[in-house]
């Protein structure tokens, strides 16, 4: 028999993420959690965004790939880690999703 334990107990998302995921997922796409890990150069080692999403049914358009961040202290490091894995890797477009406190601010990190 195989048993899979998990890495964690931990959930996948915090309850920003959740909601922003939600609000993805009512617009019709299909969304994965913490579904890929990028390599970085340092001053990081690894990137892992929030969500990853295909815009629309074709495989010609390129990922989403999102860092969602709220009006909170220590955000810093998550959007530095976010605008180095959009120019290590242009084939993807990284969104950075803040919530302003009353809406979805959407901003491209990609060029």
């Amino acid at each position: 028999d195989v048993e899979v334990k998990p890495l964690s107990n931990k959930p996948l998302l915090n309850g920003l993420e959740s909601r922003y995921c939600a609000y993805l997922e009512a617009k019709g796409y299909k969304v994965l959690k913490q579904a890929i890990r990028l390599k970085l150069d340092p001053p990081f080692s690894f990137y892992t965004p929030d969500l990853v999403y295909l815009p629309g049914n074709s495989w010609k358009k390129p990922l989403f790939l999102v860092e969602c961040k709220g009006p909170h202290r220590f955000r810093e490091k998550g959007i530095a880690k976010a605008a180095l894995a959009a120019k290590t890797y242009p084939m993807f477009t990284f969104l950075l999703a803040e919530w302003t406190g009353s809406e979805w601010k959407e901003t491209l990190l990609s060029a």
